[in-house]
């Protein structure tokens, strides 16, 4: 069964210590299997609860305003879309050239969606590549066999 695979178990002390509900959904209720190697895993929304955006907003709010507390002017709250500048600032390194350009965005939403393709294209198909695999092995020995 899907549990002895992936067990969610151990979130549900962090849920309780944080103040979250304890809500996993078992197998067949987020996972479709289209195939028997090949599984489209989607959210329900059962999985997001009333209220649990502001929850989490509220958390990392009272988060930042703990580490501010703690360490004063020795925290930088970063928001990337700000640039470099303000990181730069913050470790006080003078390099105008790289204060002027934008943060890299690696992970965008479009390219990790393109990787996620991808990676479903290669698993999709996954039973037939050690058949193409062995059939590039025959050919090229029996064009080698040909030509002795």
């Amino acid at each position: 069964p899907w549990s002895w695979l992936v067990d969610f178990a151990f979130t549900e002390p962090l849920c309780e210590a944080f103040g979250f509900e304890f809500i996993v959904a078992r197998y067949p209720d987020h996972v479709d299997r289209v195939l028997p190697w090949f599984e489209v895993v989607r959210t329900l929304p059962s999985l997001d609860p009333e209220g649990s955006k502001e929850r989490w907003i509220d958390f990392h709010e009272k988060t930042r305003m703990a580490l501010v507390k703690a360490h004063g002017e020795r925290v930088l709250i970063f928001d990337v879309r700000e640039g470099w500048a303000p990181l730069l600032a913050f470790l006080e390194v003078d390099d105008p050239k790289l204060a002027s350009e934008d943060f890299p965005r690696v992970n965008d939403v479009q390219s990790l969606k393109t990787v996620r393709k991808v990676m479903d294209f290669i698993a999709l198909f996954l039973p037939l590549w050690p058949a193409l695999v062995l059939y590039a092995i025959y050919a090229l020995t029996r064009k080698k066999l040909k030509t002795a």
